[in-house]
């Protein structure tokens, strides 16, 4: 087989798999007050958060090995983050001022609470076995507790897809499937003031247990630059053939 034949077979293949399956998202809840917070939340500050369902649709039978999504955020915010990423009305998860204020490259003067917050964005993988979620400020991570561990933390490292509303070994519920929501917002751990924040699905990756990757742009407004392109995965598998083909050749002669 030519070697443009082979490159041609398989980006056709991975075009025919990326076309079975596709994802959206549902705008759940917006400017909900947290139903709890952590103590050391300022009271009377009006802490808001958002609530987000990705959607999965024609895509019975297929099993999951991780969802990885990016999050991009808008609107203002009091001066820490918080998650609560199964939705059961705990908040999992916070970035504090104090953490972003101890992080080299967010310091005060360049974290800028209570006012624009789009430098956020939010980057989880979402496994069978657990969650890695790291919390950016114009591309810099912010650790959970760097500044106090008694405000900054991270208890969502256990979180799972069966969590998330997959079934056993991240298998799809039916043909169309919504997950749990996950909820995203701003708490005040300083004086009182009354911000919101909303978020987006900027990118999403899908890994099924085959190693089949499908990576889609929900928001519409291009993917980030820390996600691959589809053509570039396909290009990558292409290669990957084109070398195997050429070794049996080698082995043949």
């Amino acid at each position: 087989m030519k070697f443009s034949s082979l490159i041609l077979l398989c980006l056709t293949a991975l075009s025919s798999a990326q076309a079975t399956i596709n994802v959206s998202t549902i705008n759940f809840a917006d400017n909900v007050a947290w139903p709890q917070t952590p103590a050391f939340v300022v009271a009377g500050s009006a802490n808001l958060y958002d609530s987000r369902v990705l959607r999965i649709e024609n895509a019975a039978g297929f099993t999951i090995e991780s969802v990885r999504i990016i999050l991009d955020t808008t609107g203002t915010f009091d001066d820490s983050i918080a998650m609560d990423i199964d939705a059961n009305g705990i908040i999992d998860y916070t970035t504090t001022q104090d953490d972003a204020y101890a992080t080299p490259g967010t310091t005060e003067g360049i974290y800028t609470p209570w006012t624009d917050a789009s430098p956020f964005t939010f980057d989880a993988v979402i496994t069978q076995t657990g969650t890695t979620l790291t919390t950016y400020w114009n591309g810099v991570a912010i650790t959970p507790g760097a500044g106090s561990p008694d405000t900054g933390f991270n208890d969502a490292s256990g979180f799972t897809l069966q969590d998330w509303g997959f079934g056993a070994g991240g298998t799809i519920i039916g043909s169309d499937f919504s997950t749990n929501a996950i909820r995203i917002g701003s708490i005040n751990t300083d004086t009182e003031e009354n911000h919101n924040i909303a978020f987006t699905f900027d990118a999403v990756v899908i890994t099924d247990t085959e190693g089949n990757v499908y990576t889609f742009d929900p928001d519409g407004d291009g993917l980030p630059s820390a996600v691959p392109e589809p053509a570039t995965t396909a290009l990558i598998i292409a290669i990957g053939a084109f070398i195997i083909a050429a070794q049996r050749r080698n082995i043949k002669a």
